[in-house]
């Protein structure tokens, strides 16, 4: 089901963009770069870029061990081409412990192509 905050995707996938369905996307590549720090500086970050979404994803450390589980410890460029599915975990806790869902990364559960907002 698409929403009004669709209209809007911003540059970067969060979890809110899959809450209610996971999505297929297939790695393109991925970047280094920056982000807006807490304190309003720039901070060192990784992206994952998708061939389906112009929207990138941050780099965690959940994230990464994500890519462990689904392509194995050896060079990154073994994920290239292939497809993940995207998801939202509703047990991720922020600082408080309170549960507000985050990204996660998998292999796909299903065989059909999801359709990535925008």
């Amino acid at each position: 089901m698409e929403t009004f905050d669709d209209l809007l995707p911003g540059k970067l996938f969060n979890a809110d963009a899959v809450r209610d369905q996971p999505i297929v996307l297939t790695i393109k590549g991925f970047e280094r770069g920056t982000l807006k720090g807490k304190n309003g500086g720039e901070e060192a970050a990784a992206f994952i870029e998708f061939e389906d979404s112009p929207r990138r994803m941050v780099v965690k450390p959940s994230i990464v061990d994500n890519l462990k589980e689904i392509f194995g410890k050896g060079a990154r460029e073994a994920a290239i081409g292939q497809r993940v599915e995207l998801y939202c975990d509703p047990n991720v806790r922020d600082a408080a412990q309170k549960k507000v869902g985050g990204l996660r990364l998998r292999k796909p559960t299903t065989t059909e192509k999801g359709a990535a907002p925008f």
